[in-house]
């Protein structure tokens, strides 16, 4: 019987059998790759977040990046970025206040690793509102729901 490995969503290669398979180190993703598509999801999330959120969305926003640092993947990076979310606290009570926390994070990290800084006041160019996101409040709402969190809708019941 054959063996067939699907691609994992970090990339890795796929192999027909266990024969000439690539260890999982040469498979892994590198730094760079993973810290590209780390931020695009945090801009991203950054730019989806609403203008008004509630208290509690507020809350759960402070306490995902929080725990988003201490469970990063890349120990050196996740050591930074807790200093950094520690030092900076997400400021998380609007839409333009946690947008411009996360680009000044984001720039903070890049003077760290030596990379150049961005111009904050043109983030929504660059990263725009996420129109693909929007509408999507009721998803997020029956998830909270079955994953039995607080906001979601049988919660507030």
């Amino acid at each position: 019987m054959q063996a067939v490995a699907e691609n994992d969503r970090m990339g890795g290669a796929k192999a027909s059998d266990g024969a000439g398979a690539e260890s999982s180190e040469e498979n892994a993703v590198d730094r760079e790759t993973l810290g590209r598509a780390t931020w695009t999801f945090l801009h991203t999330l950054a730019a989806a977040y609403p203008e008004r959120p509630s208290v509690e969305r507020q809350r759960k926003t402070s306490l995902f990046m929080t725990l988003f640092a201490e469970l990063y993947p890349c120990e050196t990076c996740a050591d930074g970025f807790q200093e950094i979310v520690a030092n900076h606290p997400p400021r998380t009570q609007s839409n333009a206040a946690f947008a411009r926390w996360m680009c000044e994070v984001h720039n903070e990290v890049n003077v760290s690793i030596g990379k150049p800084v961005y111009d904050c006041s043109r983030a929504s160019e660059r990263w725009g509102t996420c129109e693909s996101c929007k509408g999507h409040e009721k998803e997020l709402d029956d998830f909270l729901s079955i994953a039995n969190l607080p906001g979601g809708a049988k919660s507030k019941k």
